[in-house]
């Protein structure tokens, strides 16, 4: 759908916007890079541009329009959820519209919401959820009188690609039941479709070995798995639907059933004791919006160790009456809103690389990118491992690339981003002789079946510095944690100079 010139220039584009949002002379321009993102994100699996930047530029074309009522364009990304549907799949229509959910990113931003909820109902008492925010590939579980008959992925929101035959082969969708116990004739359920990060891992070690390869991530690979061609395919991702809203329920009739099961953590009981795999364990019932904050807090502490991956939790009004009250706007429900963790990815640039000499030789390459700020740090310098990295990744001075910090600890390059090259990058060759001290000429060595570069005749003092800090590191265990990152922490104290004062090396060279 984009080329790669025309990548570039929405790239570019997008951070311009970001640090200078337009007014309304460049309103169309806005709404082309929005769109531009919507497709990455919901079509080509594969963003550019962070979740909060992303709202940044859609609230800012949202109050542009609500001030200039006449700038509203029917294709206007407000006036939609999402974006164009693969043509792969038959498109289907939703019974009623999957909405996307507002965004919170901190408490404050929780209690606003909660005082937007008091004055929308004229209750001071209110009852919430919270629950995981899963993150995969949303779907839409259509029911007729017990049996599963139309499964679909988000889509636009308002209709989506119908993958039926995929869901089927997923042993957590039911191919029955038993909704008449619920005087329901008609329902329609809203899930999430993920990947459990142990099987995750155990698909990318077998694609290795098989010489294929790797999965990005478990969203992407859930996302994709549900609009395989082959639905074998789906069975085999290991996929599973977490059902979070009855969206849809009626009876013979017409009758709307919602009514007869009056609050949110009511029809997801009814929906586990129908089958259906819910966050039940997950799920808390708030009495008030402190006791949110407090649980949402528990979860961000906690997160990493969780068998899914998450990236934030959902607060729901617990009570649908109340919901009804609250009302919707095109783009979401005024009852719910997502609290958005903080990032665990962001873009930057791979500015330059240096290279580390261990403690027994081996030579590790260290990314220097653009400081960006991630999951609560700065992050200048990423550990690229070793020479086979760097050529997987295809990684060169001057790329885009994606980083991550997994468990929020270590950073890591999760991909480069080739479409928006311009021809300045330069490749990254690993050098043949010691990067410390190249004028003497000491030449590097692999070992067969190793990864790691090596000097085995050091010269220039870097490895006897490493074994001395070392040394000292695992005697010095109850300072302050220091075997965790005893390097670090000689750099911070400043003890590495004095350690290599005394041994008469030249600091300057080997830092």
């Amino acid at each position: 759908m984009y080329d790669t010139i025309e990548i570039q220039r929405l790239a570019e584009k997008t951070n311009l916007l970001i640090d200078n949002l337009p007014g309304l002379s460049g309103i169309e321009e806005l709404r082309d890079v929005l769109r531009f993102h919507e497709w990455r994100y919901y079509v080509d699996n594969n963003t550019l541009i962070t979740d909060r930047e992303y709202d940044i530029l859609f609230n800012h074309l949202r109050k542009l329009e609500e001030n200039n009522p006449g700038s509203i364009t029917l294709d206007s990304p407000t006036q939609r959820v999402a974006t164009a549907l693969n043509p792969d799949f038959p498109a289907v229509k939703h019974i009623i519209p999957m909405l996307s959910l507002g965004n919170a990113y901190g408490p404050e931003d929780i209690r606003d919401f909660h005082s937007q909820i008091v004055k929308l109902t004229g209750q001071q008492e209110i009852e919430y959820t919270v629950e995981p925010k899963f993150d995969g590939g949303s779907v839409a579980l259509v029911y007729e009188n017990g049996i599963l008959t139309r499964a679909a992925t988000r889509g636009n929101g308002q209709q989506g690609e119908e993958m039926t035959p995929n869901a089927k082969t997923l042993p957590s969708v039911p191919l029955r039941a038993d909704f008449k116990k619920h005087n329901i004739i008609t329902a329609e359920l809203r899930g999430e479709a993920v990947i459990r990060k142990d099987i995750f891992d155990k698909m990318n070690e077998k694609r290795a070995e098989n010489g294929y390869s790797l999965f990005a991530n478990p969203r992407n690979t859930a996302s994709g798995g549900l609009r395989t061609k082959n639905p074998q395919e789906t069975r085999n991702r290991g996929i599973e639907i977490f059902v979070f809203q009855l969206g849809h329920a009626v009876d013979s009739t017409s009758r709307n059933m919602l009514d007869d099961i009056p609050t949110h953590s009511g029809q997801l009981e009814a929906l586990s004791f129908l089958g259906f795999k819910v966050p039940k364990e997950e799920l808390r019932i708030c009495k008030n919006i402190e006791d949110v904050i407090e649980y949402i807090a528990e979860w961000d502490e906690k997160r990493d160790s969780y068998a899914y991956e998450i990236d934030g939790m959902v607060i729901k009004v617990n009570n649908t009456k109340l919901q009804e009250k609250c009302g919707s706007t095109a783009h979401h429900p005024r009852w719910a809103v997502a609290y958005k963790f903080k990032a665990k990815q962001a873009n930057t640039v791979l500015e330059d690389v240096e290279y580390q000499v261990g403690k027994i030789g081996s030579i590790t390459p260290v990314a220097k990118v653009k400081p960006v700020h991630l999951a609560g740090v700065t992050v200048s310098s990423i550990s690229m491992h070793n020479e086979e990295f760097i050529i997987s990744k295809d990684l060169r001075i001057g790329d885009s690339i994606v980083i991550e910090r997994a468990g929020d600890v270590i950073p890591y390059i999760v991909r480069s981003i080739p479409e928006l090259r311009d021809g300045s990058q330069e490749s990254l060759v690993f050098p043949k002789h010691c990067p410390i001290a190249p004028d003497k000429e000491v030449v590097l060595i692999k070992a067969e079946g190793e990864a790691a570069w090596r000097c085995t005749n050091c010269q220039c003092g870097a490895q006897d510095l490493m074994k001395m800090i070392f040394h000292i590191s695992k005697n010095a265990m109850d300072i302050d944690g220091f075997g965790k990152s005893y390097v670090e922490k000689f750099y911070e104290y400043g003890w590495i100079k004095d350690i290599a004062d005394i041994y008469d090396m030249d600091f300057d060279k080997i830092k």
